[in-house]
């Protein structure tokens, strides 16, 4: 997934170019850490789950860990593809069975006995004076199993803003254009 530091300003989509990024981590910069609350963990959850900008494609977590052998289990299952003669060359690309690490097991997420998946959508928070933050929804997973810490503004709008689905926070979609 793409890089953006904490609070530049928003470039990835037409959405919301005035906003600000929150979140869009990368294992080569490094993060400040805390042990999330659970009031933010609730907070994050609902707007995970309302997700406002859709993204192409699904972006694991690139914190995870990789299983020392995937990128070799992968190529094995892909030159297996190409052989005629090998069973593997008939079946859907999508039924094969492609291995798996923490990295694409981090996309689906479970809170309070719901599940979602993630890394597929963007969400945005609206916080004082104006400021709107976009963040891609693997936020949830940065915070849950990384002790991601966003900087303090954030999360006061992420506890004390408008939420998702809520009418005065679809009225602020509406009024920046963002739905």
């Amino acid at each position: 997934m793409t890089y953006f530091r904490d609070l530049s300003l928003y470039s990835y989509t037409r959405y919301a170019r005035w906003a600000l990024n929150l979140g869009w981590l990368h294992p080569t910069h490094d993060f400040e850490k805390q042990e999330p609350s659970e009031q933010v963990l609730d907070a994050l959850w609902q707007f995970v789950k309302g997700p406002v900008v859709e993204t192409r494609g699904v972006h694991p977590c690139e914190l995870c860990p990789r299983h020392p052998d995937f990128d070799d289990r992968v190529e094995e299952l892909r030159r297996r593809m190409r052989d005629p003669n090998d069973p593997f060359h008939h079946v859907p690309t999508g039924q094969l069975p492609w291995p798996e690490d923490a990295r694409t097991r981090s996309t689906l997420v479970q809170r309070h006995g719901e599940q979602l998946r993630i890394g597929t959508a963007e969400i945005r928070v609206f916080g004082e004076n104006g400021a709107i933050y976009a963040a891609p929804t693997l936020i949830y997973h940065y915070v849950l199993k990384h002790q991601y810490k966003p900087p303090g503004e954030f999360v006061r709008a992420l506890l004390i803003g408008a939420r998702p689905p809520s009418d005065d926070y679809r009225a602020l979609l509406q009024r920046h254009e963002i739905e």
